[in-house]
């Protein structure tokens, strides 16, 4: 199996040439938040309106029995096909809990 790039959450550049297909993009999660009746929780990597973000859907809250706190302020890879939402955001859609996984925590 082929070797997917890591890229880095603040190269924009980067993510957009690779926009569809399978990437690992690795960063601090800055801030967690979640959508109408609780039905998406966003991992925010950085501007919630224009950064990098991973999407988890109420479908597969239920992989994540720890809840999604675990990721704040953590140093996280996340893995999975990179997709671009109205021409603005860059996010991939987490499905599975094993497409997410702490490296560190951020250096004070």
């Amino acid at each position: 199996m082929a070797e997917v790039p890591v890229l880095q959450c603040e190269d924009l550049a980067s993510m957009e040439s690779q926009v569809g297909n399978e990437v690992v993009i690795e960063g601090v999660v800055q801030s967690i938040g979640t959508g109408p009746n609780d039905g998406i929780t966003f991992l925010n990597f950085g501007d919630r309106r224009s950064g990098f973000v991973a999407l988890i859907f109420r479908q597969a809250y239920d992989k994540f029995p720890e809840g999604f706190d675990q990721y704040g302020q953590q140093r996280v890879r996340v893995r999975g096909t990179l997709e671009k939402y109205r021409d603005r955001q860059i996010q991939i859609k987490i499905l599975t809990a094993d497409q997410i996984e702490i490296v560190a925590a951020p250096e004070p």
